[in-house]
């Protein structure tokens, strides 16, 4: 029997910075689908709207574990289902701390949509996302009042340069209670969910609705801090070469190749293989 794989996106299957998969780690994308019968989907810490396109093109129809597993979607009923929100009250004292740091590249993943402040760093490194369905930017105040009309699964901040803020913005968050992860690439981004949510959780809820009960039928991979729980929680766990130093620490069955060297795509070619064997 096939097993389930679980993918992340960014820095996994897709270079920081990309828009488009390659058209190799498609090919055996769709392949593996063919062969196992559809279990691929993507774990990932982007919402719906920023991660829809990859449904048709990698043949997903399985549900997707989207906001580092507040939220799974299911590509066929086309319903969310599993949605963990942040409660009222710790969103209150989030905005209460954030409003102290108007010029951070806010974003926030609710139930209406996919929200950036624009008053922050003007580099825009979502630019492809800018015209996208549901992703909405808004100056800082008008962020803050929209943030307050919705239901949040997610609030993450960027930072380019200023690891002292960084420390001292994840220091007052924690201390209301906040489980924040920061995520690595050419900036550092702060990650804000309820708490207990994350990557393994989200999986623990596909395989419940799947009626799967043994986690050792799913195979992961990552590449972040945001990917550790899973890493570290399952049995069946890879890291691209190219992760943070947490990360290539963490996988169980080991470092991969890079993104840019298709890892996940020559282990996807290797589990047919060993299928058909």
């Amino acid at each position: 029997m096939y097993k389930y794989v679980a993918s992340d996106i960014d820095g996994t299957i897709l270079p920081f910075y990309e828009s488009k998969l390659s058209d190799m780690i498609i090919k055996d994308i769709l392949e593996y689908q063919r062969k196992s019968g559809n279990r691929f989907t993507l774990c990932t810490g982007r919402g719906y709207q920023i991660t829809k396109e990859f449904i048709d093109i990698l043949g997903i129809k399985l549900p997707l574990i989207l906001n580092n597993g507040a939220t799974l979607y299911d590509p066929i009923t086309k319903v969310f289902f599993g949605e963990d929100f942040l409660p009222s009250d710790m969103v209150n004292k989030l905005l209460k701390i954030i409003a102290n740091y108007r010029n951070t590249r806010w974003s926030c993943t609710s139930n209406m949509g996919i929200y950036y402040s624009v008053d922050g760093d003007v580099r825009d490194i979502y630019e492809p996302r800018n015209k996208v369905e549901g992703v909405y930017k808004l100056h800082i105040d008008d962020f803050f009042e929209k943030i307050k009309s919705t239901s949040v699964f997610q609030f993450s901040g960027v930072f380019f340069d200023e690891n002292a803020q960084v420390k001292k913005i994840v220091s007052e968050l924690e201390e209301i209670g906040f489980e924040v992860t920061e995520t690595l690439a050419k900036h550092v981004s702060i990650e804000m969910y309820k708490k207990g949510v994350d990557k393994l959780h989200g999986v623990e809820k596909l395989a419940k609705y799947l009626g799967e009960r043994d986690l050792d039928n799913f195979v992961v991979f990552g590449d972040n801090n945001n990917d550790l729980p899973m890493l570290r929680g399952l049995k069946n766990s890879y890291v691209v070469k190219n992760g943070c130093e947490a990360a290539l620490l963490a996988a169980n069955k080991g470092i991969i190749d890079s993104v840019n060297e298709n890892g996940v795509g020559k282990i996807l070619r290797e589990m047919i293989v060993n299928q058909e064997r």
